[in-house]
């Protein structure tokens, strides 16, 4: 059950991540327009930490 927990919210994380990415990829014209590229960066960097950080709770259980 707890690696199925895990599994679960890395695919979260994961999907979030890449749903920041690909957003932020799709709008650059828009986020250089408004000077908005730190916040976007912090925002995908964000969501990259949090799937790094699944993916590393995930694989600890594995190997554990």
């Amino acid at each position: 059950r707890r690696i199925t927990a895990l599994a679960s919210d890395f695919r979260e994380h994961e999907s979030r991540f890449l749903t920041h990415a690909q957003q932020g990829v799709s709008a650059i014209q828009t986020i250089q327009a408004f000077t908005a590229e730190e916040r976007e960066r912090e925002r995908i960097l964000g969501a990259s930490r949090r799937a790094l950080g699944s993916a590393l709770r995930l694989y600890v259980f594995q190997t554990g």
